[in-house]
């Protein structure tokens, strides 16, 4: 598409001469002298080229991303467009949360499971994290959230990975991105008695040697800053978002890295007929007792997808 137009004598040719009509009025009325007007008329060109030129480039980052999916058969992938910035969720002048904005290319709408991990400046992994989430077709951008960073400094995205809606890995990257932002003022996090680390790890535990799996074991990290009494929460879906059962763990935690335990009852599993992986979702970290009081520590919607299972890998 060409837009002319003669500055000098403000004649306007072609698609100009539209928006010409709509700034007219403003020559006597507004402006009075017509070298205003001119300059009127060049930012609005401006801008509408600018529009014109940005489309054009994402369209044509679309087509070669689009053209590279359906050479892979993947039906997404990220456009390695990134940015970041910090959230103090509690008003107290500190971030509490990391979010790294992630770019990816969507060419077949589904739910999306994103992954990844926040690197000190000194290469020591300091949390992961996972979000799942309903992504529309077209060049689309996701919030990864990190809680509880204690670095200061920039921060490095490392293996960053994207599962399509059937659980495939479908984009895997490395070294992915260093933060802009220097994060010096930064808090444990809103809830500081205890939180989850991103750490989890899934098994099938046969517990009375019987060749089948009674449960399906995930395991999840947890970071205790206050000695306490816990419980963790959390529910398996499958992969039509499906709801198949829930587990809870429970201890008295010392001060320190624990592993706390999700035991999935397989008798509900084999009942439930799909195989597949599983989601793990509405993870509850909760500290005290119906006694001493319950407090939420750490919640997380979408935290995990486990290996795939057979159905009849479970017992009766």
């Amino acid at each position: 598409m060409a837009i002319w137009t003669n500055v000098g004598g403000c004649d306007a040719i072609g698609p100009w001469k539209d928006i010409q009509k709509i700034v007219q009025p403003y020559h006597s009325k507004r402006y009075g002298n017509p070298r205003k007007l001119e300059c009127v008329k060049v930012i609005l060109k401006n801008k509408l080229l600018l529009c014109i030129f940005f489309i054009f480039i994402t369209s044509s980052a679309l087509s070669t991303s689009e053209q590279l999916a359906k050479d892979e058969n993947r039906t997404a992938c990220f456009n390695k467009i990134f940015s970041d910035f910090g959230t103090d969720t509690n008003m107290n002048g500190l971030y509490d949360i990391i979010t790294i904005k992630l770019g990816i290319n969507v060419f077949t709408s589904g739910e999306y499971t994103v992954s990844g991990s926040l690197y000190d400046i000194s290469g020591n992994e300091i949390i992961n994290t996972t979000k799942k989430t309903f992504i529309k077709f077209g060049c689309r951008f996701i919030g990864l959230e990190f809680y509880g960073s204690k670095r200061a400094g920039r921060h490095y995205l490392r293996n960053l990975a994207l599962y399509d809606p059937d659980g495939n890995l479908i984009n895997y990257i490395g070294d992915a991105y260093i933060t802009k932002n220097k994060y010096y003022n930064l808090e444990y996090g809103p809830l500081t008695k205890a939180k989850l680390t991103g750490y989890y790890n899934d098994y099938g535990t046969d517990a009375n040697g019987d060749g089948l799996y009674d449960f399906l074991t995930i395991d999840t990290g947890i970071n205790v800053k206050v000695p306490e009494e816990y419980s963790l929460m959390g529910y398996i879906y499958d992969l039509k978002n499906r709801e198949v059962i829930w587990a809870m763990d429970h201890g008295n935690l010392s001060k320190g890295y624990h592993t706390m335990h999700l035991n999935f009852d397989g008798r509900s599993i084999k009942k439930h007929g799909m195989n597949g992986s599983y989601y793990l979702e509405n993870v509850t970290l909760i500290s005290g007792s119906s006694y001493t009081g319950l407090d939420i520590c750490d919640y997380l919607r979408r935290a995990y997808n486990t290996s795939v299972f057979n159905y009849s890998d479970f017992r009766d």
